[in-house]
Order: C-alpha cells, then sequence, then structure tokens
C-alpha cells in the first residue's frame, strides 16, 4: 500500500478546522467564565448571609417567600459595612452576567445576514437603570445613599432594600401589577 492511500477500514476523526476550533473554544470560555461568576456570586452571597440572617426577627412573623423578600432594611440596617458592599457587589456581578450574555447573544445574531433588528436582545430594565443611575458610582457610595434613604425615613424599616434601590435611587416607577 503506497504512502498516499487511506485504507477504508481505518475510521479517523474528523480534523476541526480552525473555525470551529475557535468556536469551541469559545464556547468552552464562555461555559468556564459563567461557573466562575456564578461561584463568585454565591460566594459573595453567602458572605451576606450571616448578617442577613442575624437580623431577622423572632418567629412571630411570616417567614418571607424569597430572599428578595427578606432584604429589608432591618436586615440591612443590622448589617455589616461589608456585608451590605458586598450584597451590593452580588447585584451588580449579576447584572453584568446578564449584559454580558446579552452581548454574545446580540453577537450571534449580528452574524445573520437575515437577522432583523426585533430578533436582539436588551438587557432587563432594572440592568439599563442600574447601569445609568451608578454609572459613575461606587459601591461605597450606593450603600450609603441607601443607609442615608433609611436614616431619613425611621419607620419605613420593612422597605424592600430593592424597592428603595429601584424607585428612591434609581427613579423608577413601580411597574403595573399584572392581571
Amino acid at each position: 500500500m503506497s504512502a498516499g492511500t487511506v485504507r477504508a477500514d481505518v475510521v479517523r476523526p474528523p480534523v476541526l478546522t480552525f473555525d470551529r476550533r475557535s468556536r469551541l473554544q469559545a464556547v468552552y470560555q464562555e461555559d468556564i467564565l459563567k461557573k466562575c461568576l456564578s461561584l463568585v456570586f454565591a460566594l459573595l452571597l453567602a458572605m451576606a448571609a450571616p448578617a442577613m440572617a442575624a437580623s431577622q426577627t423572632d418567629g412571630a412573623q411570616a417567614a418571607p417567600q424569597n430572599r428578595i423578600e427578606q432584604l429589608t432594611g432591618k436586615a440591612w440596617l443590622a448589617s455589616s459595612q461589608e456585608a451590605r458592599v458586598a450584597l451590593l457587589c452580588g447585584i451588580e456581578l449579576a447584572l453584568n452576567v446578564e449584559k454580558m450574555g446579552t452581548d454574545m447573544a446580540n453577537a450571534e445574531i449580528a452574524k445573520n445576514p437575515r437577522a432583523k433588528k426585533s430578533d436582539f436582545q436588551e438587557v432587563s430594565p432594572f440592568a439599563q437603570a442600574w447601569y445609568k443611575a451608578f454609572a459613575t458610582v461606587s459601591l461605597r457610595d450606593i450603600a450609603a445613599q441607601i443607609d442615608a434613604w433609611y436614616a431619613a425615613h425611621p419607620g419605613q424599616e420593612d422597605r424592600l432594600v430593592l424597592a428603595v434601590i429601584w424607585v428612591e435611587l434609581m427613579k423608577q416607577p413601580v411597574p403595573a401589577a399584572k392581571q
């Protein structure tokens, strides 16, 4: 058998072209990045959790149904400055992951010559408002703004921190309830 002939009984794996390799590598890197960011987010929330849990009232009240409902002014004010900044860092990290995913999806959509403007995705209204309101504001300054709001409204410690951020700091209207 000459050196240039290919035996029919030998199955060779397909050779990946440069485009396939780079796409596979990008998908792999994206997967690793998502896992790392998820881990960082989980660690930040875990650091903030003990302080938030310590501030919960006795069992007389009904327990909130989700984590967002647990984050009231009482929990915020009972937390350390580090826990407050860690929580805000976790929120911003989640928004950055959302934006990165949206940007990557839009980059793929843009490669399609038949893509319409309506095919492109936008980040959530909360993320848009966050980026607009806090583009040049540090997390410590955001925490100070939240502290100042609760100090100026002492009877509203039961108000959710995210409601204070959304309505008072980012100046966004409360969405109408769906019927």
